[in-house]
């Protein structure tokens, strides 16, 4: 692209720095004439997008056919032709955030459903009432079609408030996210299970015993009194918009173990390890969406479960090959550090995934 025509000032108009070439040295401003024509507007934007994209596109290459070069690039110092870790990470980690939890609109729309069908049933309820009660005002002798469409109203009823006496609580956790599990037909409201449990002597084998056990089933009314049937839904949504901050406190604990259990010699520094667990979790979320997209293409469950575990492995041998790069190790030795920084990361995830479902209940 041809360039604008300097100006003969070589005083920077950004900054008033003296401007001995093309170029401001303190703030990088190019020394032209401000009055730019549409020619030369159209040609920097195309100009902008163009470089924009070439480390756009090079950084996803790099990122996922050379592991641990961008790593390396940026602890050498070659920063300005990459894309910042730091920025990528946060584009990517919402994108795919965007895509994980998109589909539980489905389950809002089945709660939704469920609460039609039980309003639907004490429409129906109610209008065998009305019968019975007309059938009764017209003096009709028919008796027993009236206790029967009674009987029957009275069976809907106890169908949808007291379905099988029975409390349940916890969640389940699986590739498409989490799923709460709350459940009381005991107690209609916290209100009443109060009453009921300080009315019960101590002796009482129905009485609720221990604070925590307690506190779980009082939380779980509380919830229902607040959020009716979308209990559930309500705190799936509040646990998936915590874990993108759950997973950005895990980043850096990932680089705490590479610095202190496997690479605890003074070449690398904390901060290069943050750039490592960086670029090695932007990998992991492109992963998985490339995992997600095909899971929704081909849903045969072999193919599933096959992807699952290929996902797995590809995360595996990916942390190995970086560590191998990054850090110029050998293989083996790769390997066992990789394994062991598996085991670690793992087991603090499950860690961190249980204490987040419990603070979302307790706190929803």
């Amino acid at each position: 692209m041809a360039h604008s025509r300097l100006r003969k000032d070589n005083i920077c108009l950004n900054c008033g720095t003296v401007v001995p070439e093309r170029y401001c040295p303190h703030c990088g401003q190019e020394n032209i004439e401000p009055n730019d024509s549409i020619k030369h507007l159209i040609g920097h934007f195309f100009e902008d997008i163009t470089h924009y994209d070439s480390k756009f596109f090079r950084f996803f290459k790099y990122l996922f056919f050379r592991p641990g070069y961008l790593t390396r690039q940026y602890i050498a110092g070659h920063r300005a032709s990459h894309l910042n870790p730091i920025r990528a990470y946060i584009f990517i980690s919402f994108v795919f955030f965007l895509v994980l939890f998109s589909g539980k609109k489905e389950e809002i729309f089945q709660v939704k459903d469920e609460q039609a069908g039980i309003e639907a049933r004490q429409q129906l309820a109610e209008s065998l009432r009305n019968t019975a009660t007309k059938a009764v005002s017209a003096t009709t002798k028919d008796s027993v079609k009236i206790a029967l469409l009674n009987e029957i109203a009275t069976s809907m009823d106890s169908a949808i408030t007291n379905p099988e006496k029975e409390q349940s609580v916890g969640f389940n956790l699986n590739t498409e996210g989490i799923t709460f599990r709350l459940k009381d037909t005991r107690y209609r409201n916290l209100k009443e299970y109060d009453s009921v449990q300080n009315s019960l002597p101590d002796t009482s084998g129905i009485k609720d015993k221990g604070f925590f056990v307690r506190w779980i089933v009082r939380t779980n009314l509380r919830l229902q009194d607040k959020y009716g049937s979308r209990t559930s839904v309500v705190l799936a949504q509040n646990f998936a918009q915590s874990v993108p901050k759950v997973m950005f406190v895990l980043l850096p604990i990932f680089a705490i173990y590479l610095l202190m259990f496997f690479h605890r010699n003074k070449k690398y520094h904390y901060a290069q390890h943050v750039i490592f667990s960086i670029h090695y979790h932007s990998f992991v979320f492109l992963l998985f969406m490339v995992r997600m997209f095909l899971s929704w293409v081909f849903h045969y469950e072999w193919f599933v479960t096959t992807l699952q575990l290929l996902t797995l492995f590809l995360m595996f041998l990916y942390l190995v090959a970086a560590m191998k790069y990054t850090y110029g190790q050998s293989l083996w030795l790769s390997l066992l550090k990789g394994l062991g920084i598996t085991v670690l990361y793992g087991i603090s995830m499950i860690i961190a995934i249980f204490l987040l479902a419990a603070g979302t209940f307790f706190l929803g």
